[in-house]
């Protein structure tokens, strides 16, 4: 294994047992297909989707997968796939789903790039394409050696991840049915690592995201007679610096929390006091008790802030995605084939290497709950040098895992 850890790995492994003698191969079977990875993560670049519009994604993907001969199983949404791969060798049954988001953001693309977004405001800039084409890869990888596993694996292509409600659709579409799967992993780019690098964390890694709409009733008039008004603005006013308190002085300070109001929205003419503000806004928790506990505070200071200058207020409440928790030992499970498959200083562990609080969504956890073990990590984007094919080192890492657990 190399042990530098200034330059990018270049998936040279030294071997030195007998037994790495199936590492080896399998690297090399993964540098053969870094050319099929670029081409599809390119054209699906070119022509990106908006969440549950996914149409020409899934039909690549339904075309890839059908290439390979694995069985697309019925899913009851417009865009997403389903696919599952039957292992051939001897060993227990088990049922392991690898996941990837297909979806892209409405962003217009200025990169000048030779595959850059041929959809005007729609581009892949949160890198569900590279997403798409890592779990093809991995498929086309594990189709090969479907001889070599015993049980099954289950293919999730997962739409409108950026709308935080796809997997959500997903799963109450029957993606998790026949077969249920009993663990799952999922991986996403992440820009803080640098390329070429892991990052992995168990337990609570990522936050929940709910959002909220404030409404504050009053009463409108001329802006040259306030006194005859109930002033819904300056009740907004002090109402986005009360929610602050939420966390500094009734939040534990060892907790991870974030209220951000995002939006206001108020009158039109400069002159005339409106008779409603609306305060719009995400609250993030890595913890699902705080998550419901900080949603009743918010409730409090928005009536009461409201009622102390004479307006009424009222919380509007919705539930996105629940805390991401990782189950530690599948966590480590894929901490371990990642240091075997890159080396010790390639792979990152502890909270610094989770999105925490401070990255909206991403990953849901309603994949990774509480019925079935699931694990995401996450590996760098950053990048300071010129580096190898990261599609090689995750794909690798996942089928080494998925050989652990098909075999006796």
């Amino acid at each position: 294994m190399p042990d530098q850890c200034g330059v990018a790995p270049t998936h040279t492994i030294r071997i030195e047992r007998e037994k790495d003698m199936a590492l080896r191969d399998l690297l090399d079977q993964a540098r053969e297909i870094e050319g099929y990875l670029t081409e599809i993560r390119h054209r699906i670049h070119r022509n990106p989707e908006l969440g549950f519009q996914e149409t020409k994604t899934t039909a690549l993907i339904r075309e890839e997968i059908s290439r390979l001969g694995l069985e697309i199983q019925p899913l009851e949404l417009d865009t997403g796939v389903v696919a599952v791969l039957r292992g051939k060798g001897a060993g227990p049954e088990t049922v392991t789903g690898l996941r990837a988001d297909m979806d892209a953001l409405p962003i217009t693309e200025r990169t000048g790039l030779p595959y850059a977004s041929r959809n005007q405001g729609v581009m892949h800039a949160c890198g569900h394409d590279g997403h798409v084409a890592l779990l093809l890869g991995a498929a086309r990888l594990l189709s090969g050696l479907s001889d070599r596993f015993s049980g099954m694996v289950k293919f999730l292509f997962q739409p409108a991840e950026e709308l935080l409600t796809g997997a959500r659709a997903m799963i109450d579409a029957g993606c998790l049915r026949d077969p249920v799967p009993e663990r799952i992993i999922a991986a996403h780019g992440w820009p803080n690592i640098e390329a070429g690098k892991v990052g992995v964390l168990g337990g609570p890694a990522m936050a929940s995201a709910d959002k909220f709409l404030v409404r504050l009733k009053g009463r409108g008039g001329h802006g040259a007679y306030p006194h005859r008004a109930m002033d819904p603005v300056l009740a907004a006013a002090h109402t986005v610096t009360a929610m602050q308190g939420i966390i500094s002085r009734e939040t534990d300070a060892l907790e991870q929390a974030v209220v951000s109001v995002c939006t206001m929205e108020a009158g039109r003419a400069f002159n005339v006091i409106p008779g409603e503000a609306l305060l719009g806004g995400t609250v993030r928790c890595m913890r699902e008790g705080l998550q419901k506990d900080i949603r009743g505070r918010l409730e409090r200071v928005v009536k009461g802030t409201a009622a102390a200058f004479g307006c009424e207020g009222s919380l509007e409440w919705t539930e996105l995605v629940p805390v991401l928790v990782n189950d530690p030992e599948l966590t480590r499970t894929v901490e371990e084939t990642a240091r075997e498959m890159l080396g010790k200083c390639w792979v990152r562990t502890g909270s610094k290497n989770s999105p925490g609080p401070a990255w909206v969504r991403k990953i849901s956890p309603y994949t990774l709950g509480k019925s079935l073990a699931g694990s995401c990590f996450v590996w760098g984007w950053q990048c300071r040098a010129k580096t190898g094919s990261l599609f090689i080192t995750i794909n690798s890492i996942s089928q080494t895992a998925l050989s652990r657990w098909g075999r006796p």
